[in-house]
């Protein structure tokens, strides 16, 4: 999906003055879009919100080192979906985490995904 470090998923959500990148290979640009369709589920809430304070987990990881960020949007496509039915659906706290496609640094992104699931189950007592 294009991320180069792990991105935790609060919310999904469009926001103001958003990174843009058409698919035409032109370098990104900011700006505001809208965006207008369906409803993923016609009788569903408008977003499904993290549960997890994951600005205050995010922070912590960052001032140990860890290489992550904070993301106020899914994605468009599979990612969006699967984030807001999973969490509208799940009787359990669901978290989005995208993780870069990149085979050589698998064990490093691993180790970042763990540290995070626990400190969210620490916060939840799951």
């Amino acid at each position: 999906a294009g991320y180069d470090i792990i991105s935790y998923h609060k919310m999904k959500t469009l926001i103001m003055n958003g990174t843009i990148v058409d698919g035409s290979g032109k370098d990104a640009f900011r700006g505001d879009v809208l965006v207008e369709g369906e409803k993923i589920l016609a009788d569903g809430p408008e977003e499904y919100m993290s549960v997890f304070p994951v600005d205050d987990i995010v922070e912590k990881m960052k001032a140990e080192g860890y290489g992550i960020e904070v993301s106020e949007d899914a994605g468009t496509y599979v990612c969006n979906d699967t984030f807001y039915l999973a969490g509208v659906k799940s009787p359990v706290p669901v978290q989005f985490i995208h993780v870069p496609a990149e085979k050589e640094k698998a064990n490093v992104f691993g180790k970042v995904v763990e540290k995070f699931v626990r400190l969210c189950l620490d916060y939840c007592a799951c």
